[in-house]
């Protein structure tokens, strides 16, 4: 009987350090999904600056060109 002792006192003890493992990593998980949420957002808001500045830079490109354009006429006299 004493052997049957022994295994139910280190069951009890086995219960207890999972139950603390279990209470650590549920406060844990409530900072995980907050992180998530986070990154998310900042991805979203990057991808919208991304665009931004591809449209921006294609604006810039055309006025570009066309400063090239109006030079290049009133210079050259139209390439000619």
């Amino acid at each position: 009987m004493g052997e049957g002792a022994e295994i139910f006192e280190r069951l009890s003890k086995i219960e207890q350090t999972v139950a603390r493992i279990d209470e650590r990593t549920a406060r844990q998980d409530g900072a995980h999904a907050d992180h998530e949420a986070r990154i998310r957002t900042l991805e979203s808001r990057l991808q919208r600056q991304g665009g931004w500045m591809a449209g921006a830079a294609f604006v810039v490109t055309l006025v570009v060109q066309g400063v090239v354009w109006i030079i290049k006429h009133l210079v050259a006299g139209g390439g000619q």
